[in-house]
């Protein structure tokens, strides 16, 4: 968590939890475009560490999708 420069604390996660979060999205049908631009995006540019990136997939029931996703990327 931090806080803002208003003093509010929010919680902040990494690159790979938000792939993922962001992935989970897109099963729920929620604004796709958007979605597959930032995956897109952040496969592309090779910024995830993969161990991580599965480990996250794995907690929040998604990894069969993830790794769906870095097969077309890789």
């Amino acid at each position: 968590k931090i806080v803002t420069s208003q003093g509010f604390e929010v919680t902040v996660y990494n690159l790979e939890r938000t792939t993922c979060d962001m992935i989970r999205s897109v099963s729920n049908n929620k604004d796709n475009e958007s979605v597959n631009k930032f995956i897109r995006t952040v496969f592309l540019q090779h910024k995830l560490d993969t161990i991580k990136l599965i480990e996250y997939a794995q907690k929040l029931n998604c990894e069969e999708k993830v790794r769906q996703i870095m097969e077309v990327f890789s």
